[in-house]
């Protein structure tokens, strides 16, 4: 049950506040001009593969301009997993660093242009600032672990101390297709996301020894992000849904073989 005090958090004013403070925070300490855009975001997940598409088709409109892609990240976390834990804690307030690029497959090495983000939730409010762009050409996916290879590209800026206590490392490789549409009646964007991979996984946060290994989740994932709380209709009762849901947390359990 969210308290009294984590509503206030949660609320357009509150995190209005907090927005101007963190961008004003990141401006001073990195040189950068950044702004956070709050939205509410929630995600209803099947464990299951379902015909997304024809649930959406019905009441939404596919976006013409970026209808379909394969989304690829690298996720930042310390070496002792901070991120994930916080997940597994189910804290409230929970912080992210990924780095992103796009391709027209999976497992697509990146060759051009890659994008560095923080992405924030306050229960159902999610908040993401770009805090660096570069380019990133790698051969093999091992190199996508090296922290040298981030620092050139990013430098060493101040948004990880912004985001954890510790020093962040790169921890997972992963990608899933993702099919876009939008919700004419509530003005929600709308994200199928399906094919969730787990690439490749740093062992060194956990025995020390890289392991080629790979993992995909057979489940389907409806992402709503809206600037009101309020549902699209046809999402009111859908059955066998489960409301919330963590990408990185269940990627990072599959490989360390933990129950969820």
């Amino acid at each position: 049950m969210i308290t009294q005090q984590e509503n206030k958090l949660a609320s357009p004013t509150a995190l209005k506040t907090q927005s101007l403070k963190e961008s004003q925070y990141f401006q001073n300490h990195s040189g950068l001009v950044s702004t956070i855009a709050w939205r509410i975001e929630k995600k209803f997940a099947f464990n299951r593969l379902i015909d997304g598409d024809a649930l959406l088709v019905e009441s939404c409109i596919p976006d013409t301009l970026h209808p379909e892609d394969w989304v690829h990240t690298i996720h930042f976390d310390t070496a002792d997993l901070e991120a994930y834990r916080q997940c597994i804690d189910g804290e409230f307030i929970k912080k992210k660093v990924r780095a992103r690029w796009y391709a027209d497959h999976p497992g697509a090495l990146p060759v051009g242009p890659i994008n560095l983000e923080i992405k924030r939730r306050r229960g159902n409010a999610t908040g993401k600032e770009l805090c660096g762009t570069g380019q990133l050409v790698v051969s093999e996916p091992d190199e996508l672990f090296a922290p040298d290879i981030w620092e050139n590209i990013f430098g060493n800026s101040a948004f990880a101390s912004l985001v954890l206590a510790k020093p962040l490392i790169p921890v997972l490789w992963s990608c899933y297709r993702r099919r876009r549409y939008y919700d004419p009646w509530s003005g929600a964007r709308l994200s199928l996301d399906e094919c969730i991979h787990g690439l490749a996984f740093n062992w060194r946060c956990n025995t020390g020894k890289p392991v080629p290994h790979t993992v995909r989740l057979n489940t389907t994932v409806i992402e709503v992000k809206s600037p009101v709380e309020q549902n699209p209709p046809f999402l009111q009762h859908l059955a066998g849904a489960q409301r919330g849901y963590s990408k990185y947390k269940r990627l990072i359990a599959a490989f360390l073989g933990n129950q969820l």
